[in-house]
């Protein structure tokens, strides 16, 4: 056979070649192009679960102060949780009054340490962390036993000094040396910046602060309630198989005709697994 005669076979089996791999590259981009657009569906749907979430939070924050104010009015106590649903979001609510709490800016050491305690942390560790936080707050130089005034603060290279006054939310307890190593979900629990009171409501308290201050020998009888009611809110909102919470601190008026004002925020997604546990049959709306 000669070299015309090989030829047609052979331009053939490049030609089978070239059309195979053309099959194959459209398919893969056909394949690429529909993972594409599945990642894009997700995507979307994630973003619009996330605006979801944010918005029933926010619409919630309303109904919960409705609640808190429905309440007064009618003499009744305040409900510690609720639960209601917003279209596909299930939300849940939880109040706490802040008269029920230790509150950072008027309690000493001994108190901020003793509730501490309660809650697992080392008696040597909690002893530390309140001497901090007194030096964070008040005036002068002198640092406590184990405490950090400004020289401790550069030396541990932290970019944050003492205030030297009292404070105005507990999201600022990140700037106090070795707090942010605590939860501060849980410290909100406890703790507070807003009762503006030495006494702890003990009908209010939790079991961790009641134990505290009964180891102070601190009774809590005397506690006179004030005007002023400050709340706790907390949002737990979930669809599908996203969570999101949101935490205000809310002051409600003691005179007719006042709005709520709202002091604090913190929020954020967090695991699905966390957020609204129980609900109920009624609608948020």
């Amino acid at each position: 056979m000669n070299q015309s005669d090989r030829s047609p076979g052979r331009h053939g089996g490049f030609a089978l070649v070239f059309v195979l791999w053309i099959l194959m590259l459209a398919g893969f981009l056909a394949a690429t192009n529909a993972q594409s657009s599945r990642s894009n569906a997700l995507t979307t749907l994630g973003y619009s679960n996330h605006a979801a979430l944010r918005w029933s939070a926010k619409a919630g924050l309303s109904v919960a102060i409705n609640e808190i104010a429905g309440a007064k009015t009618r003499g009744e106590a305040v409900p510690l949780s609720f639960g209601c649903r917003f279209g596909e979001v299930d939300l849940l609510v939880e109040l706490q009054d802040e008269q029920g709490k230790i509150d950072l800016n008027v309690a000493g050491p001994a108190s901020v340490g003793a509730v501490l305690v309660e809650l697992g942390v080392d008696d040597k560790s909690a002893a530390g962390l309140a001497d901090k936080l007194a030096d964070y707050v008040d005036t002068d130089e002198l640092q406590r036993p184990q405490g950090a005034e400004a020289i401790q603060y550069t030396q541990t290279k932290s970019l944050d000094e003492p205030r030297n006054g009292s404070l105005n939310s507990l999201l600022e307890l990140a700037r106090v040396l070795d707090w942010d190593s605590l939860p501060i979900d849980e410290v909100s629990r406890h703790f507070t910046v807003h009762s503006g009171s030495s006494r702890v409501d003990r009908s209010l308290a939790s079991t961790e602060l009641l134990r505290a201050i009964d180891v102070l020998g601190k009774p809590g009888s005397a506690f006179k309630p004030s005007s002023k009611r400050t709340y706790t809110v907390r949002l737990s909102a979930k669809r599908d198989n996203d969570a999101y919470q949101q935490t205000n601190v809310v002051d409600m008026p003691h005179i007719a005709g006042q709005s709520a004002r709202v002091l604090e925020t913190a929020f954020g997604f967090i695991p699905p697994a966390e957020g609204a546990k129980s609900i109920d049959a009624r609608s948020c709306v």
